[in-house]
């Protein structure tokens, strides 16, 4: 753009001046004789400057912003910007390259963006806005999100996932194709049942699942049947765990205390024994 600008001005430019001053021929009054005059010519003005020398400047009918008027309608834009339209006669714009799809370019690579838009900083393009930030998806209109393949769009402008097959009963569609249980449900085999608590159990009296057999149906006691093991090994926790442990430990706990206490009685007895029967001799020899 620069050498483009030298050639103009130190080629062209001698070449423009000399086009500009026209020839015209004057006669006189009487016998005088016609003499030529130096005018401008057509599209050209008449200009003289501080030391009144004569020049004649071209004439743009539209101001060339951001440019100067190098001939007759003719623009030559700054760097940056470019004619309007293509059109030389046309004033001067600024230039975006990626030409400023839903907004204005209102400087050299400098995008506003319409309502509904904003500007992506990394590409310089004017990005739809959706409120929803459409995941599983993008935003294709301001508002308005389109869908990732395996995802279809609900009335609140979400990418939701489809699963060709319908989920069974206490189970919902997570992502493409793919099941998984209500939350506060626990996954048993190919069944979904809900956890069971005690708010649960106190304000729900209802159920659309079979009866459970759970601890509280076996009993403590009843662990070692066949119907109720399995279900207390599935239900037993780390709490009840560690009371069955605890409890144990009491129990060995009382057991040595007690047979420590025996021990110790068993003795006391004998002494006693013995101490009576030596008191009885001693007696007697007296």
């Amino acid at each position: 753009m620069l050498a483009l600008r030298i050639i103009i001005i130190f080629v062209l430019l001698p070449g423009v001046l000399l086009a500009s001053i026209c020839s015209r021929t004057e006669y006189g009054v009487g016998k005088q004789k016609p003499h030529v005059v130096k005018v401008c010519c057509r599209g050209y003005r008449y200009v003289t400057d501080e030391t009144n020398n004569f020049s004649c400047e071209p004439i743009c009918n539209e101001p060339c912003s951001n440019g100067s008027c190098v001939s007759p309608n003719t623009c030559s834009c700054n760097q940056g910007y470019e004619n309007r339209l293509h059109m030389p006669s046309k004033g001067c714009v600024p230039r975006c390259s990626n030409k400023c799809s839903n907004g204005k370019c209102i400087a050299p690579e400098t995008c506003s963006c319409d309502a509904g838009y904003e500007l992506d900083e990394p590409t310089g393009r004017c990005a739809p806005i959706c409120s929803t930030g459409c995941p599983n998806g993008f935003c294709e209109s301001p508002g308005k999100c389109s869908c990732r393949q395996g995802y279809s769009l609900a009335s609140d402008q979400t990418c939701v996932p489809v699963c060709t097959n319908e989920c069974a009963q206490g189970r919902v569609c997570v992502a493409p194709n793919t099941c998984s249980c209500h939350e506060r449900h626990i996954d048993i085999g190919l069944e979904c049942l809900p956890a069971t608590t005690e708010s649960d159990s106190s304000s729900s009296t209802e159920t659309t699942h079979p009866p459970v057999t759970t601890m509280t149906d076996c009993g403590f006691a009843d662990i070692v049947q066949v119907k109720c093991l399995p279900e207390f090994i599935k239900n037993l926790k780390i709490t009840h765990l560690m009371a069955i442990v605890m409890l144990l430990a009491l129990i060995v706990l009382s057991c040595l205390m007690m047979l420590r206490h025996r021990r110790i009685t068993s003795k006391d007895v004998e002494r006693d024994k013995e101490m009576n029967v030596w008191g009885s001799k001693v007696h007697i020899i007296n």
